[in-house]
């Protein structure tokens, strides 16, 4: 049964296309408010890993003479990564570390990898790490094997977003915030 507008013939074609993109209009505006919203809370959560990871390398620092984690000169992925690799491209890969996971796991256990981050709008002529999905470890001062200072390293969705306990760096190849963290130092 039509419903009978003002002449009783039912809807016109204009009222109904009206009615149509009025529907449009507000779903597309929720599709985009919840895709905001899960960027938001994949945000936080990252920082909260981040700031699990900070505490987990500084309980080991208190119980190892005041040294972090050596790994070598590379970097390493943050966790127990699904495909033991947390970034990469053209100019090298950074891959899990076993000996970093073994060094972390009584402070962090399971070593939970952070949210995978897809990036949005990424330079193309960028070579170094088109992906980046996870954290990264990396002991920035060291003598021998012994690692006196560390620095993390992950991006938040969106730019100009707060790094949590970190700084944002001023380089970036996409529409995504670059953070690092850099601990004290001790020597």
């Amino acid at each position: 049964m039509f419903l009978k507008s003002k002449n009783g013939k039912g809807f016109t074609l204009g009222e109904l296309l009206v009615v149509m993109s009025i529907i449009i209009v507000l779903s597309s505006i929720i599709l985009i408010g919840r895709g905001d919203s899960e960027k938001r809370a994949l945000n936080t959560k990252r920082i909260e890993l981040i700031n699990q990871y900070i505490a987990a390398l500084d309980m080991y620092r208190q119980e190892h003479n005041n040294l972090y984690p050596y790994i070598g000169t590379a970097s390493a992925c943050l966790g127990d990564e699904p495909n033991d690799v947390c970034a990469g491209g053209s100019g090298g890969t950074v891959s899990e570390s076993s000996a970093l996971n073994a060094e972390l796991v009584p402070y962090i256990p399971g070593l939970p990898p952070l949210p995978d981050l897809e990036f949005t709008n990424l330079d193309p002529f960028y070579t170094g790490l088109p992906y980046w999905n996870g954290g990264v470890y990396r002991c920035s001062n060291y003598t021998g094997s012994n690692c006196y200072q560390y620095e993390l390293r992950w991006y938040m969705y969106g730019k100009n977003q707060s790094c949590g306990p970190g700084n944002s760096l001023s380089w970036t190849y996409s529409d995504d915030t670059p953070c690092r963290y850099t601990s004290m130092k001790f020597r």
